[in-house]
């Protein structure tokens, strides 16, 4: 026996096992206002039914230990009144639909990314199909229960009703039908039903008619009516043939459920979820694809696959002619793109969709290519292929529009406001992502620029005869953090090597270490240094260096840099040596400052070592009077890179007196910097500086 239930008709129960997806879905109907209870097993779930029915029950397909349809069963074996029920399954393969379908769901709604947002207007579809389905029980039952009443329930029934004999001609309507399609009854009786369907439906009509004959029942057969003022009302038509006591056929009574509204909404509902899976689709693509015409071509086919249109084609703006070229295309083309002249300007050519959209930077639709004049010239092609209405769509390239999206659909009048709001977040997300190519496209050319930079310098370096280094200012140790590929030609040390802590006291020439000290001293007070010094080479011969150091304004790591001067040095010894083996004085000047004396400049002098001379300037070795002619002398050596002819002077010694001299200078470089040479040489005949006059 059936187990008796109490029916209540406002509250939904979801039969989930995971709590956190019966949570979800619970809050997604809330704006269904109805009660929501729930059950997580088998047993909860039989034991709610047992209490009182729900209005529509939402059935996981996946339960633990078992499925919906197995749980179906168990309730039919239990007598329990099977509700209403709407499938929820994650498997999504045409066998769970069809299968569930055939035990009776309402609808089947699968757990993917947008599960949340269909199981909404899922659950409305189901709630009304189930409302008119109950409706029409309903009245099966009270016209068998009260034939007698019949007439008062055909004319008054909410639902339009015709009377149909076994041909399909009409002998009664009721007043839901008059108002509904807006006839008389005058204007139905005694002609045939299919009179008042849309073209494409009557043929469909009679076949479905004559078989409703025979069966005896009609249930859910869609159909089209045309309203006496010509508009079109989607109905489902559902009827049942009444006998009479000797079984011969009476009347076929047929009900016209109106569902325009309901059917525009799923339209709707079904237009705005293919744009979605289409927006779906092109953020997938503007992620994966890393060129512009790959982006582009994928978009097309997404178009065309997701979208549901008939065909799509991108075009590029060429600036320099004001045409937009064909890129790419997907869809039913048939050639279409051959020879297609589009145009940004102002022409003829400039006036349809694409041409308007890339010239205004606005999203611009033909809503019927066989009408609209901004077709003309290429309407007829466009028929030919099946190309009712188009859509086109700018696309930004940084500020400029660089390309133009087209949408082709096969249908007149087939963009509705929800559709075009999702073209402009289409419009959006690709403009974005050919940005992005693009601004990775500059960065991979820089990338590389930079490469191939860093190559030629790395090879500069590696070649260069100069050692650049950086050494961490720690403030005490200085430890090297980098050297220049040049560090192994110059001293035969592997970087690793010279990273190591230690290896550059290690390396020092015993000698050079106070030298090394006061540099570093140097740097730290000034910010800069420079010293020569002697360092040892992998093999153990010694090489001079002239290192320099500065540390940057704001702190940081200390740049430095090594030349080897080893030939330099001894150049510099040579040269040393060949002026202390010449018997005139020598001295070497840079600016004024002296240098450099020789053996000879000591003994003309009267000094016993060269340090005496060191560092003084060179015109504070004659008398006064004769200074100003030796500094325009040294000037013009210096400014012109000549040699003076010797002049007489007189020089004066460290004893007081002086000493009649010639003098003479010339340029000359030493220790590798451009200096002057200054030649004194006694004056023949004249006494040597024991004998020298008093100044």
């Amino acid at each position: 026996m059936p187990v008796k239930t109490v029916k209540n008709d406002s509250y939904i129960l979801i039969v989930e096992d995971d709590r956190g997806t019966s949570e979800l879905e619970a809050q997604s109907l809330e704006p269904l206002g109805k009660e929501i209870r729930r059950a997580y097993t088998v047993e909860e779930t039989l034991a709610a039914l047992q209490r009182s029915l729900p209005e529509l029950m939402l059935l996981d397909y996946s339960l633990p230990g078992t499925n919906a349809i197995e749980l179906l069963e168990m309730i039919r074996k239990k007598g329990i009144t099977l509700p209403p029920f709407l499938i929820v399954t994650g498997r999504g393969d045409e066998g769970v639909a069809v299968e569930t379908m055939k035990a009776g769901a309402q609808d089947y709604v699968i757990k993917d990314s947008y599960f949340l947002k269909n199981l909404l207007p899922a659950t409305s579809k189901a709630l009304e199909k189930a409302e008119i389905v109950k409706e029409l029980q309903l009245s099966k039952r009270s016209a068998e229960a009260e034939r007698q009443k019949y007439e008062e329930l055909f004319t008054f029934a909410p639902v339009p009703y015709l009377a149909l004999d076994a041909e399909g001609h009409v002998f009664e309507g009721n007043l839901a039908w008059f108002k509904t399609f807006g006839y008389s009854a005058g204007d139905i009786e005694g002609r045939w039903a299919g009179d008042f369907l849309t073209e494409e439906y009557r043929t469909e009509f009679k076949r479905n008619f004559a078989a409703f004959v025979k069966k005896g029942s009609l249930e859910g057969l869609e159909l089209s009516v045309l309203t006496k003022a010509g508009q079109i009302r989607k109905t489902v038509l559902s009827g049942r043939v009444v006998k009479d006591a000797n079984n011969n056929f009476e009347r076929a009574q047929c009900a016209f459920t109106d569902i325009t509204e309901r059917a525009d909404a799923e339209l709707e509902l079904k237009t705005i979820t293919r744009m979605y899976n289409l927006l779906a689709r092109v953020n997938q693509v503007a992620v994966q694809e890393k060129t512009v015409k790959s982006l582009l071509q994928e978009i097309c086919n997404a178009v065309v696959a997701a979208g549901g249109f008939r065909m799509a084609w991108a075009g590029t703006l060429d600036r320099d002619t004001e045409a937009i070229r064909p890129l790419c295309s997907a869809g039913a083309v048939h050639h279409y793109l051959d020879g297609i002249q589009v145009s940004v300007g102002d022409g003829t050519a400039g006036q349809g969709p694409g041409g308007t959209a890339a010239r205004t930077g606005k999203i611009t639709r033909v809503d019927d290519i066989g009408t609209d004049p901004r077709m003309a010239p290429w309407r007829e092609k466009a028929l030919e292929r099946g190309y009712r209405s188009v859509t086109s769509i700018p696309l930004r390239s940084g500020r400029k529009v660089a390309f133009v999206l087209n949408f082709y659909s096969g249908a007149p009048g087939s963009f509705i406001k929800q559709e075009l709001d999702l073209l402009k977040e289409i419009q959006n997300d690709t403009s974005l992502a050919l940005e992005n190519i693009e601004t990775e496209e500059k960065r991979s050319r820089a990338q590389a620029a930079l490469e191939q930079t860093s190559a030629y310098l790395a090879r500069i370096m590696d070649a260069n005869p100069v050692m650049l280094y950086t050494l961490k200012n720690d403030g005490k140790t200085f430890p090297c953090v980098w050297i220049s590929g040049s560090a192994r030609r110059i001293l035969g040390y592997d970087t690793g090597e010279i990273l190591t802590k230690g290896w550059f006291k290690a390396n020092l020439h015993p000698q050079d270490q106070a030298l090394v000290t006061a540099a570093r001293e140097e740097m730290i007070r000034t910010g800069c240094s420079e010293a020569d010094y002697r360092f040892k080479k992998k093999d153990g011969s010694y090489i001079w260096v002239k290192a320099q150091m500065s540390v940057p304004k704001n702190g940081g790591d200390i740049s430095g840099s090594w030349t080897d001067i080893t030939l330099l040095k001894e150049s510099e010894s040579r040269l040393q040596a060949l002026l202390n083996a010449l018997p005139d004085g020598l001295i070497v000047r840079r600016g004024y400052e002296i240098i450099f004396a020789n053996k000879g400049a000591l003994s003309l002098t009267g000094v016993k070592k060269s340090e005496d001379l060191l560092g003084r300037a060179a015109p504070d070795l004659l008398p006064s009077q004769l200074r100003e002619d030796f500094i325009k002398s040294l000037k013009e050596i210096d400014m012109k890179e000549i040699t003076t002819p010797p002049v007489a002077a007189l020089l004066n010694r460290a004893d007081g007196k002086t000493v009649e001299i010639e003098i003479s200078g010339a340029p000359i470089v030493f220790g590798g910097e451009r200096c002057g040479l200054v030649i004194f040489r006694p004056v023949p005949g004249k006494k040597q500086p024991g004998g020298a006059k008093p100044r």
